[in-house]
């Protein structure tokens, strides 16, 4: 009677380690598979980050070029400018030259 009282009680842990183990087994299961869900998500994350990376910078390139190419034109004119209030200067000296010789005459 005791051996089959022990046997019985044997059976009874096996059968609780079993269920013990097949619950962590499922907990395992489940977990793993959150995380490969998670793991592909911020994969997809990560791919929509670079594209709006590249995108960006194609921008602030795009930009860069527009920002110089401006500056270059104000640089010209600043150039032409220059020149036009030399010219103007030298039109003006020789106004003052040509009527100061006329009050001679």
């Amino acid at each position: 009677r005791e051996d089959c009282d022990r046997h019985v009680a044997q059976a009874l842990q096996a059968r609780e380690g079993e269920r013990a183990l097949q619950d962590a087994s499922d907990i395992w299961n489940r977990e793993r598979e959150r995380l490969t869900d998670q793991i592909m998500q911020l994969r997809q994350e990560k791919s929509a980050v670079e594209v709006e990376n590249e995108e960006l910078s194609r921008a602030l390139q795009d930009r860069s070029r527009a920002d110089q190419q401006t500056y270059e034109e104000m640089e010209a004119l600043q150039l032409k400018v220059t020149k036009l209030e030399a010219d103007k200067a030298k039109v003006v000296k020789e106004n003052r030259e040509l009527q100061a010789g006329g009050k001679q005459v």
